[in-house]
């Protein structure tokens, strides 16, 4: 292995080699980081733009106000089914070892939803709950796919994993807009109408990107093992500890108070991020006039430059830290909602759409990584659905609030501001967690160290007799970073 992987000589790390290092995978990490091809690829093309366009125009009798207020209570209505879901999904999966189960049986439903809304010609209100459903799966698929990251791969690796497998998923999500931008643009066309987006190109699309997502997710189904648990006990054994009981005292300890802190932290800011990320696409639709070309263009730009900056955050990150990196992630979106609440033309969105590039890219993969480096493995699935909860919490709350904004006062612009709140304040508490509380014990250092002079892969699983209190990762230093780095709609 090369030394780009060595934490106790960051001196002797190389940035270039330290991508090299995350391109070498095996066959099973490869199957793990394109699942997030075909799950990028599916949101960007049906959850984040086909479907928002087709509610409007189905929804075309309502005020524009009342468009995004009632996008936002469907938003809001399936982060609170997955407030409910994520963290009992979680303690079942770390329990009974169903994690790659759980994966394929969320997929699927997210597939039929869309399916039925490609298929059906629904109204306004008949959409709705296909919406929930589809969006209900789609978050907690990610959430127990991102929970196999810290089995799947070392520790000293998360960050770059995370980072190459951000940038594969916005190549994927690129390839399905640019079929979104071609059925556009033919359908335009044949209809001789710019502004409307027939239901045929709709229902191509959405069954292009289901077969996409539906594809991915078969890789990953045959290639990924589910991975034994931390006490050497077969993956489906029962454990003695009721999943009640794991929910209860999981983030318990002193050992567990970073991570707590960095769930409250994760909860705040995603109230301000999951706001943009889930109602600018309306707002800009229904309130601001941009059309559904400026959209899917825009969209599709955004992922090619989310790719690019994806491997510029790991590159930033090993040169200075990974919590830097974050914190500049959260700035660079309080400059996103500044943009939503003075948007008023097309190339204000383009403006937004290149920012998002850069936060949605940054933040996912190295929010990802440094939740991955407070977790012990036996905790995997379970933490990472209470931080799924979290934004789910943010994902429910904030859309009502954007649309209660919007109903009360006419003008849906004000809940932008309100976000902005949450966001700053989610700053300060993830502030509060020192570079130290990130690193490792000495100990683990050099079993890594060791295992990388001896040759073996970075893909290999921890040792077992490693406990679980020492199984976090050295992902920061002021100086340098060697470890490895999302929910969202």
């Amino acid at each position: 292995m090369t030394s780009s992987c060595e934490v106790a000589h960051p001196e002797k790390e190389s940035q270039d080699d330290s991508l090299r290092a995350g391109l070498n995978q095996t066959r099973e990490q490869w199957s793990w980081t394109l699942f997030d091809a075909g799950s990028f690829g599916y949101s960007s093309g049906t959850l984040h733009t086909v479907m928002p366009v087709m509610f409007m125009q189905s929804a075309a009798s309502l005020a524009p106000h009342e468009i995004t207020a009632v996008w936002g209570y469907a938003i809001s209505t399936s982060n609170i089914i997955a407030c409910g879901a994520s963290p009992c999904l979680g303690a079942y999966a770390d329990r009974a070892g169903k994690r790659k189960q759980i994966v394929v049986s969320l997929v699927a439903l997210s597939i039929f939803g869309t399916l039925c809304a490609a298929i059906t010609r629904p109204t306004w209100e008949g959409m709705i709950p296909l919406v929930v459903l589809a969006m209900t799966g789609y978050g907690l698929a990610g959430s127990m796919y991102n929970s196999l990251l810290v089995f799947i791969f070392e520790n000293h690796m998360f960050v770059t994993a995370s980072c190459i497998s951000t940038c594969i998923s916005n190549l994927g999500a690129a390839f399905i807009m640019a079929v979104v931008l071609i059925a556009s643009t033919v359908s335009a066309v044949d209809e001789g109408n710019q502004d409307h987006l027939p239901h045929e190109a709709a229902m191509w699309v959405l069954c292009i990107a289901c077969v996409w997502y539906g594809a991915f997710t078969s890789i990953f189904a045959c290639n990924v093992n589910e991975p034994e648990n931390s006490e050497g006990e077969p993956s489906g054994a029962i454990q003695s500890m009721s999943v009640a009981q794991r929910l209860t005292s999981t983030l318990s300890g002193e050992e567990m108070r970073p991570t707590r802190r960095f769930l409250v932290a994760s909860l705040l800011i995603s109230e301000g991020s999951g706001t943009v990320y889930h109602m600018s696409v309306i707002y800009a639709l229904s309130v601001c006039g941009i059309s559904h070309h400026v959209l899917f263009a825009a969209t599709f730009v955004n992922r090619i430059l989310g790719s690019i900056f994806a491997l510029l955050w790991a590159v930033a990150a090993k040169q200075f830290s990974a919590r830097a990196c974050y914190l500049l992630v959260c700035c660079l979106m309080l400059v996103a909602l500044l943009i939503c609440l003075l948007m008023r033309e097309p190339w204000e969105y383009w403006t937004l759409a290149v920012v998002l590039s850069a936060t949605g890219s940054g933040g996912f993969s190295i929010g990802r990584s440094l939740l991955g480096s407070l977790v012990p493995q036996s905790k995997a699935a379970e933490v990472f659905g209470f931080n799924t909860f979290a934004g789910q919490v943010a994902g429910l709350s904030g859309p009502l609030m954007f649309s209660l904004c919007a109903q009360v006062t006419g003008e849906a612009r004000f809940g932008f501001v309100v976000a902005a709140g949450f966001l700053i304040v989610g700053m300060v508490v993830f502030s509060t967690i020192s570079v130290e509380e990130f690193k490792l014990k000495e100990s683990v250092i050099g079993r890594a160290e060791s295992a990388n002079k001896s040759g073996s892969s970075y893909g290999a699983l921890p040792s077992k007799d490693v406990s679980d209190k020492n199984d976090r990762v050295e992902v920061l230093s002021d100086s340098s970073f060697s470890g490895e780095e999302k929910n969202g709609a």
